[in-house]
């Protein structure tokens, strides 16, 4: 039997699973969103200050003017003696900037900034700064997503995904010899475990329905080999009285001939019968409810004394400790016991025994009679149609029909023989859900 089957992984539920995923996700990428913006910013402050810039200091005492002609700014410096130190005037493409502080009202400027023109390259390399900063945010977070999803699809959805898609292959093509295993208990977990529950079903009810197939199949043969007897006999006279119309039959031999054709013809009204029967069996669905076994068995054993009565046979019933309740159809298993006890009534000579007793779930009967044994011949077709033995004639179908109903109660029926070499037959039913 092949297997389909994972080892054992951690217990998360596919929410919780999924929650922690992208917990994990948002806080691997803020720090990596923060590392990558902290390096943009460095390199494009450094590319753009570091060997740029310009600072003029006023000198110690001294005192600075600020002339603008036209566009650009002029600042003239003086040293503490009144005379001008030094000036720098603002060229095209620089930006000047005045550094000064106020006391007492009054605006002191300590120093001047100058940022010198960008080169054109300087100005690409700053709006490639500029768009890598405003993309790291959305790329580092996406990216976490996408790879959040990636590693949660690969490590909660893709083996239970893959194992549900080879059993379901497995099952198309009518392949039911496998078992699906994965030992997570999720929500993947679970459902693989209602899957396999659901090919167990499969593979129970293609058997049961093959032995019912096989079954019929043979009770079809049954019936035809049985049915050649009673049509030989019907045509026989029928082709006999068509060859001598003009001969004048006795009184005796018209008689005898009637009851012949009337004999066959109520066998063959028998057959019938027991077909429709059948059939509706088949279609009967079990009605199970609360029941005492311990009460069925006196049921059955008071049932028992009456037909052993019928035959001066001896009857013993043993009962073994039973639950105190069950939940039974108590009409189908009457009727399955019920046929088996008149099965044994009929092929004992003195005793008949009956022994109920309860195994687990299920509510055995098992009925002896000191009879003759089956043989093996009738031990393979015992529960085929019917039990025939000494040229007497059994049309009763009791066998098959207990084994009908014992497999819609989910049991059976099995024969065998004792230890003394005597028949015994057992039914069995499992308690059913209501």
């Amino acid at each position: 039997m092949g297997a389909l089957k994972k080892g054992w992984k951690p217990c998360l539920s596919l929410r919780a699973g999924y929650v922690a995923y992208m917990l994990t996700a948002v806080v691997l990428s803020t720090l990596l969103c923060s590392l990558l913006l902290h390096l943009i910013d460095s390199a494009r402050m450094q590319n753009a200050h570091r060997d740029l810039l310009a600072q003029y200091d006023v000198p110690e005492d001294g005192f600075a003017q600020v002339h603008s002609s036209g566009e650009f700014l002029t600042v003239t410096f003086f040293g503490p003696d009144g005379q001008a130190s030094g000036s720098v005037r603002e060229q095209p493409g620089e930006d000047m900037y005045v550094i000064h502080s106020t006391e007492n009202g009054a605006a002191t400027i300590n120093s001047i900034v100058v940022y010198p023109s960008y080169t054109s390259r300087q100005r690409q390399m700053d709006a490639f700064y500029v768009v890598l900063y405003t993309l790291t945010f959305p790329l580092c977070y996406g990216g976490g997503a996408i790879l959040c999803a990636m590693a949660f699809f690969r490590r909660k959805l893709k083996e239970p995904l893959s194992l549900l898609t080879g059993a379901a292959e497995k099952i198309e093509k009518n392949d039911l010899d496998f078992t699906l295993s994965y030992e997570r208990a999720d929500e993947m977990g679970k459902l693989c475990a209602s899957f396999e529950r659901m090919r167990m079903a499969l593979s129970e009810n293609n058997r049961q329905m093959w032995r019912a197939m096989e079954a019929r199949k043979r009770l079809n043969a049954a019936f035809a080999h049985d049915l050649r007897t009673p049509l030989f006999v019907i045509r026989g006279y029928s082709e006999m009285l068509s060859r001598q119309s003009g001969v004048d039959f006795a009184q005796e031999q018209v008689e005898g001939m009637a009851k012949a054709i009337g004999k066959n013809v109520a066998r063959l009204e028998t057959f019938v019968n027991d077909m429709a029967r059948l059939q509706k069996l088949e279609d009967i669905s079990p009605n199970p409810s609360p029941a005492c076994p311990k009460a069925l068995a006196g049921q059955w054993a008071q049932a028992a004394r009456m037909l052993c009565a019928e035959r001066k046979l001896l009857f013993s019933c043993a009962v073994d400790a039973l639950p105190e309740s069950m939940s039974l159809d108590t009409g189908m298993a009457a009727q399955a016991v019920e046929n088996l006890l008149s099965n044994a009534v009929r092929f004992a000579k003195q005793t008949v025994r009956m022994r109920v007793y309860a195994s687990g779930h299920t509510l055995c009967v098992q009925v002896d009679n000191d009879g003759p044994p089956f043989t093996p011949a009738q031990l393979e077709r015992a529960a085929l149609a019917r039990y025939t033995s000494g040229g007497g004639e059994h049309f009763g179908l009791g066998l098959y029909v207990s084994t009908i109903l014992c497999e819609k109660h989910g049991g059976e029926l099995t024969v065998s023989n004792t230890e003394t070499g005597h028949a015994r037959t057992a039914v069995s039913f499992r308690e059913l859900l209501q």
